[in-house]
Formats: structure tokens, C-alpha cells, sequence
């Protein structure tokens, strides 16, 4: 499975990954997380950004089968 995440910041990120695997993300408080679904692995991954622009992403997480995620940003300077 390839998961393309072409977005920023960290809650577009979630969103990008929720979508490919079918899911929704949770949002609690600035917090969000994304659960993986029972038939594709176990766990979750989850976010967080701050007001200075920097964020995270943490995994913890275990898939049933190969996953890649491709970040891939392309920023155009006008």
C-alpha cells in the first residue's frame, strides 16, 4: 500500500493518511490522531502543531502488509 501526503500542516497530513486508509481523523483539542482500522493493522498515528510552525508526527503502529508514505511537497515561488 503507497500513502501519498502532499500537504502541510500536521492536520492535513492525518487527513491525507485517514483518506487513504479509509478512516476518519480525531481532533481533541489540537491533538490529532488517526486509528488505524482492524482490517489493515493495529494502532494509530498521531499529530500536533504549534503556533511557532513546528509540528510532529508520531506512529505507533503495526500494518498487515507493506505501507509507504511519500511525502512529497512542492512549493512554487511566485
Amino acid at each position: 500500500m503507497r500513502i501519498d501526503v502532499k500537504t502541510l500542516p500536521v492536520n492535513e497530513i492525518l487527513k491525507d493518511i485517514a483518506e487513504s486508509l479509509d478512516t476518519e481523523v480525531e481532533d481533541s483539542t489540537g491533538k490529532f490522531t488517526v486509528d488505524i482500522p482492524e482490517n489493515i493493522g493495529e494502532g494509530y498515528i498521531r499529530g500536533c502543531s504549534f503556533d511557532s510552525g513546528i509540528g510532529y508526527v508520531t506512529y505507533n503502529c503495526k500494518f498487515f502488509e507493506d505501507v509507504e508514505i511519500h511525502f512529497s511537497l512542492i512549493r512554487y515561488i511566485l
